[in-house]
Formats: structure tokens, sequence, C-alpha cells
């Protein structure tokens, strides 16, 4: 039974994998800005988009730490040493995607309507260069390259 799992799992992950790829060939155009006015425009064009990537990201990440977690359970009745020292990563890799991910679909819309008032449109803007994952140096990008 385990054994099933494990294939079912990895066949859907293989699939939302190949998914988020076209996906990522499609976005490479408006993803990849010189500034980050022009990254933000860009974003606020293609919003369904832009969310439909991090929501697939968010699937594979979850589809990726129950792998691991089933992939660790079967290792752990071998009483692997191997099972138990990568155990941890398992809960920080899906936590810190999750928050890189997640921020994408929940904080960046709210972010980019902050944007768009004169009011507070520069504090916003430093906002986003904090908050969007593909914005070079961001804290949301290191916190996904911790993640790994």
């Amino acid at each position: 039974m385990q054994n099933k799992t494990i294939a079912w799992l990895a066949s859907v992950l293989a699939l939302s994998t190949l998914l988020w790829s076209i996906q990522l060939a499609l976005s490479e155009g408006f993803l990849a800005a010189d500034s980050i006015e022009v990254l933000i425009d860009n974003i606020t064009t293609q919003s369904g988009f832009y969310s439909a990537i991090y929501l697939n990201a968010t699937l594979l990440t979850l589809l990726t730490v129950a792998l691991f977690g089933a992939l660790y359970s079967l290792e752990e009745t071998k009483n692997s040493i191997w099972a138990k020292i990568a155990f941890p990563f398992i809960p920080i890799y899906g936590l810190l995607n999750l928050l890189a991910y997640l921020s994408q679909v929940f904080i960046v819309p709210l972010l980019i309507a902050m944007y768009q008032n004169p009011e507070t449109v520069e504090l916003a803007k430093v906002l986003l260069g904090f908050t969007l994952h593909t914005w070079p140096g961001s804290t949301i990008e290191s916190i996904n390259g911790l993640a790994y």
C-alpha cells in the first residue's frame, strides 16, 4: 500500500511540475524586469496568471512534503539513520516554501493595491521590494532559498 501511495504522489508531483514548468516558460517575459516599477506593472497586468503560478508552486510544495513524509515513513521502518537525519528537513522545507509562495498570492496583491494609491506608493514600493519573489535580493527570495 505504501509503495502505491508513493507512486501516486510521485506521479501527481511530476504532472504538477510539468504544468509549473510551462507556466514559468510562459511567464519569463513579464517576471524579468530591470526596475521594480516595471515588475509591479507586469504583475498587475498579469495578476491572475501570477497567482496561478504561485498557487501551483504551493501545490508542488504540499505534494513534495507529502512525498517526503511517505518516503520517511518507508525508511523509518528500516530504522535508517538517514531517515532520522533527513526528517527535520521536511517541515523546514514546507514552511519556508509555503511562506514564500503564499505571500505572492495573498500579500503581494494587497501591496499592489497600496502601490496604486498615490499616498502610499513609496511605502508600497519598498515593501514590494522585500516581498516580490522574483525581485533580486528580496526577503522572500532569500526565504525561498533557505528552504533548500
